[in-house]
């Protein structure tokens, strides 16, 4: 069996050799603190200790106030990780961060604009600053991060015949928001 084990604190490069290490009783427990195993001669330092790993199945919020994108609530994101799984999950690398049913065109409302536009999702979330899988960084579930959503077609009003058959269109080209990501993880930590 595997032992989860905080990377920030890992004693040998490589997480392989991190996970021998744990296994071989190089790391303990402590009573009370994160599930992560942390090594026997660290003190545990809650300032740094990381953040969990963003793994397949995860998914990612964005609000946007009054602004409604489609597909609405929270939707999973997709790890691409062929080699590094937490529980059996692959973890989320530095291009995951937005999921399948959020790439591409997607369709907005923003009252009073009631005819649907559409517009591309941005997210900057935090990811790891030393370990990489295959070059890319992981995704940390950190906190509320930035969220850009950028109109291409706006939405209008509904067409209000004569004085304005086409319907006024929505002028604000770029809405700013908020995005978070909900884990399933309480294992594996990163910074």
């Amino acid at each position: 069996m595997l032992l989860p084990v905080t990377v920030k604190d890992a004693a040998f490069p490589g997480r392989a050799a991190s996970f021998l290490a744990a296994r071989k009783g190089k790391f303990s427990s402590r009573k009370g603190m994160s599930p992560a195993l942390v090594p026997v001669e660290r003190r545990f330092d809650t300032e740094n200790m990381g953040d969990f790993v963003i793994v397949n199945g995860d998914t990612l919020s964005v609000n946007f106030g009054a602004t409604m994108i489609m597909p609405a609530g929270p939707q999973p994101l997709i790890g691409s990780s062929p080699d590094f799984l937490v529980k059996s999950s692959p973890v989320c690398l530095q291009g995951d961060e937005i999921p399948p049913s959020f790439q591409g065109a997607l369709s907005y409302t923003e009252p009073p604009f009631t005819v649907p536009g559409t517009g591309t999702l941005d997210i900057s979330p935090q990811t790891t600053t030393v370990l990489k899988n295959g070059g890319k960084a992981l995704l940390l579930k950190g906190t509320v991060f930035d969220a850009t959503f950028r109109v291409t077609s706006p939405a209008k009003t509904p067409p209000a015949p004569p004085a304005d058959p086409d319907g006024t269109p929505d002028l604000v080209l770029t809405k700013s928001g908020t995005a978070s990501f909900a884990t399933s993880n309480t294992i594996l930590t990163a910074s």
